[in-house]
């Protein structure tokens, strides 16, 4: 009934942001369903088709080998006791998650997304060292640089890699964002 005392411009700007607003969420509850099948399909095709330890180059760069990873991060945190290890990441998951509702008040749905990707690749891994007791890896590039920080890694390790790059970018253009938002509104702008 409130949209009958409306412009045709006004409803239609009504109907496009109610749209984005759902469809914005929609994405962001698929995100994380998305991440974590598809982590663990890959997973499992691995664990099918390529023995542990075992590698299947693929380029002279690029190989698929199947590593169990029994600690974090390449060998992090390998000498704590056995029942404590599987509760880690989801404790590191926790306080980060905690500290980024906390302090970082997401407002923009790429800060979402970044945060979706990251927890959500944070969680598959989660699932699968608690329910094997290690993490699959499998993605190794054979590059100078990347070898040596990356060795092997897996889907759910791409999706926080690109979940965290997504929010410090995010947050590096929150200055812009402001200063366009006060131009807009004709506030004095502070930087200047």
């Amino acid at each position: 009934m409130y949209k009958q005392g409306l412009s045709q411009s006004a409803r239609e700007q009504l109907q496009n942001s109610f749209f984005q607003r759902h469809v914005e969420k929609i994405t962001l509850a698929l995100v994380p369903v998305a991440v974590i099948v598809f982590d663990r399909m890959t997973k499992k095709a691995v664990n099918a088709s390529i023995s542990i330890g075992a590698e299947k180059p693929v380029t002279k760069w690029f190989s698929l080998t199947n590593y169990q990873n029994t600690a974090f991060a390449h060998n992090l945190l390998a000498n704590i006791p056995a029942q404590i290890k599987p509760y880690i990441p989801g404790v590191g998951l926790a306080v980060i998650g905690g500290l980024y509702w906390c302090y970082y008040k997401p407002k923009t749905f790429a800060s979402n997304l970044g945060f979706a990707l990251f927890a959500s690749g944070g969680l598959a891994n989660f699932l699968e060292r608690t329910s094997t007791g290690a993490v699959t890896d499998f993605l190794t590039f054979k590059l100078p640089l990347l070898d040596k920080l990356f060795k092997n890694f897996n889907v759910a390790d791409v999706a926080a890699i690109a979940g965290i790059a997504l929010l410090a970018v995010d947050y590096m253009l929150q200055p812009v964002r402001e200063r366009k938002r006060a131009a807009a509104e004709g506030l004095p702008n502070e930087r200047n």
